[in-house]
């Protein structure tokens, strides 16, 4: 390179040395640049409010505090509260298509207007096995078994319609001149529980002269204690086979802690002679379908963390059961470990209607099942208005709410209504 191109090159670069000088107090210093990019920063001496949730593990690490080169933090103000934040995972089973879920499993318990309680209690005699009737006496004329005796002229017992057992009066023909009513009596049926529409059932061969000479008679106990005639012949009756029979009694069930049913046979007079009574399959039922023994337990659909009821990954929390327990009445609960079907230890056999879940680990046992045994008593069986889980609390105020701790200031609970006003 010659002297006078080297000479051209010195002088264009000190040109851009001076031309760049000319120009960076326009730009500034880096940090000038940078206030000039937008930021969710808050200023000093204002406050903010950061969420911390509870999934997966409690912590928010998306803030920091920037301090400006050549600056020092005096003094910082923290405060940590606890925040109500929504629950997506609370859950309240109260209605029908809760309880009545696919998933879900019933054993003797119905669901009546939303409420979840045991099916009306029935009571059905066969007379096979041991016998729980009292036979009057004397002993000849009330039996359990099989009438093989004919009955002169008379229309001979037939097969029994189910085993091989029936209650029949007298082998062969009832005697004249009875002077008073021989029963059989069931035992005592506690109904106290029980409402609306009942029946009773029962298989009959039965063979008896006009009452003007010879009677017969079906009873029930009304809820005073009094035996009240709820069928008695007429005309003559000599069935050749067994019939059905059905007596609506509905008027004598309801609330009665002390129903029994019974057939007598007699008095008679000095002439003509029948078979009697041969009875069975006698039920005593509700008109609606289904019966129950009085026992009953209820298993619900799946829920928690890991089934498709409240699936949002979270601990388990506070549950709330709103439920009538009437005095002597048995409600206890358990809750199943929804994949293993064995139930949680430390929550077996529960009466609380009010307990924390939060001890379980939902990592380990992401999905449960509540399940509900419940034992009717002499004033009823138990009846659960709602099962409100993961937070979830609703109260039906069908119980006076001050049993569940609620404070009743200014106001009352109506019964009747099953509200509180004021």
């Amino acid at each position: 390179m010659g002297r006078g191109q080297r000479n051209a090159m010195v002088a264009s670069l000190l040109l851009s040395v001076f031309l760049f000088s000319l120009l960076s107090p326009m730009v500034g210093p880096a940090e000038d640049l940078e206030l000039n990019v937008p930021s969710n920063a808050t200023p000093l001496g204002q406050t903010t409010t950061v969420s911390i949730g509870s999934y997966p593990d409690g912590v928010n690490d998306a803030t920091s505090i920037s301090v400006p080169s050549g600056e020092a933090i005096s003094g910082i103000e923290i405060s940590l509260d606890e925040g109500v934040l929504p629950v997506s995972a609370a859950k309240v089973f109260d209605s029908p298509a809760d309880y009545g879920h696919p998933l879900a499993v019933y054993d003797g318990i119905d669901v009546n207007n939303s409420v979840l309680q045991l099916l009306p209690q029935g009571w059905i005699y066969d007379f096979e096995g041991t016998n729980t009737w009292t036979l009057g006496s004397p002993s000849t004329v009330w039996k359990i078994g099989s009438d093989t005796t004919p009955c002169s002229g008379r229309p001979t017992t037939a097969p029994a319609p189910s085993g091989s057992n029936t209650l029949y009066s007298h082998d062969g023909c009832y005697p004249n001149n009875m002077g008073s009513t021989i029963w059989a009596t069931s035992p005592v049926m506690n109904c106290g529980g029980c409402s609306g529409g009942w029946d009773l059932k029962f298989q009959r061969q039965l063979g008896v002269e006009s009452s003007t000479w010879d009677s017969a008679f079906v009873s029930v106990k009304n809820p005073s204690g009094s035996w009240v005639n709820v069928w008695s012949n007429s005309g003559s009756v000599s069935d050749s086979v067994f019939t059905s029979q059905t007596i609506t009694i509905s008027n004598y069930v309801t609330a009665n802690t002390n129903l029994q049913v019974r057939f007598g046979i007699g008095r008679t007079d000095s002439s003509v002679q029948y078979s009697g009574w041969n009875v069975d399959d006698v039920e005593i039922i509700p008109k609606a379908s289904g019966i129950s023994t009085g026992e009953g337990n209820w298993t619900s659909q799946p829920f928690g963390p890991g089934a498709t009821l409240g699936s949002e990954p979270s601990s388990y929390g506070l549950m709330v059961i709103d439920a009538e327990i009437p005095t002597g009445a048995l409600f206890e609960w358990s809750l199943i470990d929804a994949s293993t079907g064995t139930p949680l230890p430390g929550y077996r056999e529960m009466t609380d209607l009010t307990v924390d879940l939060g001890a379980i680990d939902w990592e380990a046992t992401p999905s449960l099942r509540f399940k509900t045994h419940m034992i009717t008593g002499p004033s009823g069986g138990p009846k659960i208005h709602s099962i409100g889980i993961s937070g979830a609390i609703n109260e039906s105020f069908s119980e006076n709410p001050a049993i569940h701790d609620w404070i009743l200031s200014g106001t009352t609970w109506s019964q009747s209504s099953g509200s509180v006003s004021g």
